[in-house]
């Protein structure tokens, strides 16, 4: 388990504790504390010696108390830190060319990121000040992990056993409210052996605190830095000599991703396997399973799968593959110097056309993506992780004014990637139902081809999955509130239940309304009439006048 402030003064709450021993215990944990921070500034070495024998038998009965690894309060990942980890989106609907987007990128979990909580320049003690804490707690439901990488901004004065409790505290805090914690070594500078120097008795107090409390660790002091320096690698970093480039983060994710796979490694991502899959909105769709339609702006054999519409006028290869496997793939290559932009998108017909102001929507793909690296600028001023061509792929609703964006990730990506990307939202209130999916890239390749492979995609409606029933043969006339299924089985108890009919409602629009009427078996009467008439329709039936995932 978690060791905590909380675990370690009532590790067996069966037991309750008196006045006296709660104090003693609560002592020890604040000492136990101090004695990392006293043993990692006062001599390296007792990292392994002088602190092992001083913690380890305090902390060795909370560890032998058993472990709540598998075990999670809520939903997701959120990051809380300061400009390292705010320089990279803070939207729960984007997920950028951040360190923690390529780390579930590399993990390939379901796993909402949830958002990043920071602001540049912020100190540890800030973070807890100004809020930031607060707000994920405040989020509902919660995180089941929360990824802090913080105290760069105190390492100009550090304290260090003050800096280290505060820092507990935060984790104790997270900790206390079922959340799982990450704790991330620093990044070092890429100009100062003398400011490293205090990062390194950070990191190494960090690396044992982390290590004694049973919370995980990311060494990215590791990946980032020179072995033949010490110094931040020039090639990962931004001109400032603190912030990563967009290939310091990939370098990030890709020491991130393993401990995610390791935190959530029962979860799978829920790639399609089949093009009949009845939750998947997007149907043959997002398999790439054929070429051979014409008409509506597709054109059998142009290498663009069935389902998919192209817009812009870059020179483009269009390519649809499939695997040993036979999954399909729409792979798309731009040459160097042909330039502009390109977009694969599909509006989404009638049978996906059932996300509406509430519903609960999943986004999942595989990606993979070669070329753009080698086609990407160091930076050249502060605050730019990189230029070059960018990759992205995006869920947009409608609305009475047009489209919005309701997932964006990967987005304007720069490096290069080969995993799954997973993501899930609330779709929001000015939704009118219609959805779309967009294959993007923008930018020209100036040295090198430039690929993006994408498979198994699929969209869910979960809100409406979680209806006690499917039928595929549902039946409606336009003006008329009557429905017959042969396979429905309708009782007197689904009166009153809430139904979804697509197409029902009009030309790509679901019907979404509640059984009014009992008349059979196969046939029911529904409180709204049937805008058009639909026949072999999927109808959806929920337990209830408020379906939930």
């Amino acid at each position: 388990m978690a060791y905590t402030k909380q675990s370690w003064v009532n590790n067996d709450p069966t037991k309750p504790l008196s006045a006296t021993r709660l104090n003693k215990l609560e002592t020890q944990y604040d000492e136990a504390i101090s004695q990392v921070a006293t043993d990692v500034a006062n001599d390296a070495s007792a990292i392994g010696g002088a602190l092992s024998a001083k913690i380890d038998a305090v902390v060795a009965p909370i560890v032998a108390g058993g472990s709540a690894l598998d075990r999670y309060a809520g939903d997701g990942i959120a990051a809380l830190g300061d400009s390292i980890t705010a320089n990279y989106g803070n939207s729960t609907t984007t997920a950028t060319d951040g360190h923690v987007t390529y780390g579930l990128l590399a993990a390939g979990a379901p796993v909402s990121f949830r958002g990043a909580f920071a602001a540049g320049g912020r100190t540890i003690q800030q973070l807890v000040s100004e809020g930031f804490v607060d707000q994920i707690l405040a989020l509902s439901p919660l995180p089941a992990v929360v990824h802090v990488l913080a105290g760069t901004n105190n390492l100009p004065t550090l304290r260090l056993a003050r800096d280290l409790a505060d820092y507990a505290s935060i984790c104790d805090t997270f900790a206390a409210a079922g959340i799982r914690v990450i704790v991330c070594a620093v990044p070092l500078r890429a100009d100062s052996t003398a400011a490293n120097a205090q990062a390194d008795v950070w990191n190494r107090a960090l690396l044992r605190f982390a290590g004694k409390c049973g919370y995980d660790f990311v060494a990215y002091n590791e990946t980032l830095t020179d072995p033949a320096t010490g110094l931040f690698r020039t090639a990962l970093a931004q001109t400032d000599n603190v912030h990563p480039s967009y290939l310091g983060t990939k370098r990030m994710g890709a020491k991130l991703g393993p401990v995610l796979s390791r935190m959530f490694r029962n979860l799978v991502p829920p790639l399609p396997t089949r093009a009949g899959e009845i939750g998947n909105l997007l149907g043959v769709t997002g398999m790439f399973l054929t070429d051979s339609k014409n008409g509506g702006n597709e054109i059998a054999g142009d290498g663009i799968a069935d389902g998919w519409r192209r817009f812009g006028t870059s020179t483009v290869t269009f390519t649809r593959t499939t695997d040993s496997d036979g999954y399909g793939h729409q792979l798309v290559s731009i040459d160097a110097g042909s330039g502009g932009t390109i977009n694969l998108q599909t509006n989404i017909a009638d049978a996906t056309s059932s996300a509406f102001p509430g519903d609960i929507v999943e986004f999942c793909a595989k990606i993979k993506t070669t070329g753009f690296e080698a086609n990407l600028v160091a930076p050249s001023t502060s605050g730019s992780g990189g230029t070059g061509p960018a990759y992205s792929l995006v869920v947009d609703y409608n609305t009475s004014t047009g489209y919005k964006s309701l997932i964006r990730g990967p987005y304007s990506m720069h490096a290069d990637c080969d995993g799954a990307f997973w993501a899930k939202v609330v779709v929001p209130s000015d939704a009118t139902g219609d959805l779309r999916v967009s294959i993007q890239t923008v930018g020209a390749p100036a040295t090198a081809t430039i690929t993006m492979d994408i498979s198994r995609m699929a969209l869910r409606n979960l809100t409406a999955l979680a209806s006690d029933r499917v039928v595929v043969d549902a039946a409606m006339t336009s003006g008329a509130a009557t429905l017959t299924s042969a396979t429905a089985a309708f009782t007197a108890a689904d009166v009153g239940k809430k139904i979804r009919v697509r197409g029902a409602g009009g030309t790509n629009v679901t019907l979404v309304t509640t059984i009014a009427a009992y008349n059979s078996a196969t046939q029911v009467t529904l409180a709204t009439n049937a805008a058009a008439t639909v026949s072999a329709a999927t109808a959806y039936i929920a337990p209830g006048a408020t379906p939930t995932p």
